[in-house]
């Protein structure tokens, strides 16, 4: 992410100048195309991207098939582990989660009370058995001449993720892209709450965004305490991004969603996720670009 705006004493701004208007659509839409990359990208990329068999510490080859309304073998009793152990389970499987979470949720807004593990792989470009092995890692979900219960799956899948609570979140660099994460509804409606902004711009700092108040980066301790804030978005320019990040950690966050287009070097205990629109769109590039040489 250029550094496209002045520079101010510590974090770097990431600002234009011009209409505001203007900058707001422009970073509405970026919004909109990471999202969309996000989707798009995973559902070209990920149901190719790992064998069947993910690793050992998975569930055993033998596991009956269930999720499937017509499945003979699908079991009734569930067996759902109270808490899982992150390393057992490959990340891209994690990642699905969150794409049948997304895709549960549509079919409830559409009014289906079931679904099966064919009808979402269909939905997502995945087969059934990939639906099926990936779910089964949490447990079993399916009913005997049902299939999967939209509600149930989507409270189940919710909890496995840790969604089906509050998250307090803060965010550190409210330029054109930061705003407009800010006004994206998408974070509340699945259980993340920003509370605060930060900003190293004097210009900025004091105002309210969003219904979001902007402070000064040498409150982040004091307010990451005072709020209960778990998670940390940092969207600065890539040279500020690791001091950012030093100072999010030191102040207690124990997780990062990186948007500056830079590997940061945290703690191990520091769980991180980076989002670079320009690799997700080298990624949708990638499988454009072969998919038409292939025809």
């Amino acid at each position: 992410m250029p550094n496209i705006g002045p520079k101010t004493s510590g974090v770097p701004s990431n600002r234009n100048g011009g209409s505001t208007r203007f900058c707001g659509e422009i970073a509405a839409m970026s919004t909109r195309l990471w999202a969309n990359a996000q989707i798009a990208g995973r559902k070209a990329c990920l149901a190719g991207s790992e064998p069947l068999i993910y690793s050992t510490k998975g569930p055993p080859i033998q596991h009956p098939p269930f999720g499937v309304a017509t499945d003979r073998h699908m079991g009734s009793e569930k067996q759902r582990p109270d808490r899982i152990d992150p390393t057992s389970v490959p990340k891209v499987v994690v990642s699905r989660l969150s794409l049948y979470l997304r895709e549960l949720q549509h079919l409830v807004r559409d009014g289906r009370d079931t679904t099966s593990s064919n009808q979402l792989g269909q939905l997502l470009g995945f087969t059934d058995a990939q639906v099926r092995k990936d779910l089964a890692y949490f447990g079993h979900f399916g009913h005997p001449g049902v299939g999967y219960r939209c509600e149930e799956l989507i409270a189940e899948i919710r909890r496995i993720l840790g969604t089906d609570r509050e998250w307090i979140v803060t965010m550190v660099g409210v330029g054109n892209l930061g705003r407009a994460l800010l006004r994206y509804k998408g974070f509340a409606a699945q259980g993340f709450r920003i509370v605060a902004a930060f900003d190293a711009d004097a210009r900025v700092v004091g105002s309210t965004i969003e219904g979001i108040s902007v402070h000064s980066l040498d409150r982040l301790p004091e307010i990451v305490r005072q709020r209960h804030i778990q998670i940390g978005m940092v969207t600065v320019p890539a040279p500020a991004a690791q001091q950012v990040a030093d100072q999010l950690v030191a102040a207690g966050i124990a997780g990062i969603v990186n948007f500056a287009p830079v590997t940061l070097s945290l703690p191990p205990e520091v769980s991180v996720v980076g989002v670079d629109l320009a690799t997700e769109l080298e990624q949708i590039a990638f499988s454009v670009a072969n998919r038409t040489k292939s025809c």
